[in-house]
């Protein structure tokens, strides 16, 4: 049905029918109303949409870190471009994924596959400052250009770099090539 009856409404949109919801006495069932073409094309969608499933997965901490980063960008992604709902529990290292099989697939193969890692640089207590910059601009950009979560332990005087293998090695050399400047 959807949050609100959303996808319900969805499909009565996408094939002009109008969808009853279910009650007791039908036992669950639907009653689509509308020209006989356009019942059958909302029926078979409807009960392909009912093979939904979901599965979890049990996440590296810089995999989860990786899907969240950024206001779970990644994570929206690869919800809109499989159709497939993502739900991330950070505390749980959790990854629910929820489609219908083919997609839900997909996607658990290509969360899987990422290649993510935290790497921690050492830096120059002098240096922190310049790295923050001002308001955070200078995190906010080199986070944003390499697609990485970047934390910064002033009294360790190090920053841990959290993202996909490539994007942190990247992140981390512009870190480093700070203290050259």
């Amino acid at each position: 049905i959807g949050k609100g009856g959303a996808i319900l409404k969805k499909f009565e949109e996408t094939y002009n029918v109008i969808i009853e919801t279910p009650n007791k006495e039908l036992g669950g069932q639907v009653l689509v109303i509308g020209t006989w073409e356009a019942t059958e094309e909302a029926k078979k969608a409807i009960v392909d949409r009912a093979k939904t499933i979901s599965e979890e997965l049990d996440l590296k901490e810089a995999v989860i870190t990786t899907l969240i980063y950024d206001r779970a960008a990644m994570a929206r992604e690869l919800e809109e471009e499989l159709a497939v709902k993502i739900d991330l529990v950070k505390a749980k290292n959790l990854c629910k994924i929820t489609g219908h099989a083919t997609q839900l697939g997909e996607a658990k193969e290509r969360i899987l596959a990422l290649d993510c890692i935290a790497k921690t640089v050492e830096v120059d207590l002098a240096t922190i400052p310049a790295i923050i910059g001002k308001g955070g601009d200078n995190l906010k950009r080199i986070s944003s250009e390499n697609r990485v979560h970047l934390e910064v332990q002033r009294e360790a005087g190090a920053v841990t770099i959290t993202g996909e293998r490539h994007n942190v090695v990247a992140a981390a050399e512009v870190v480093l090539s700070m203290f050259e400047e």
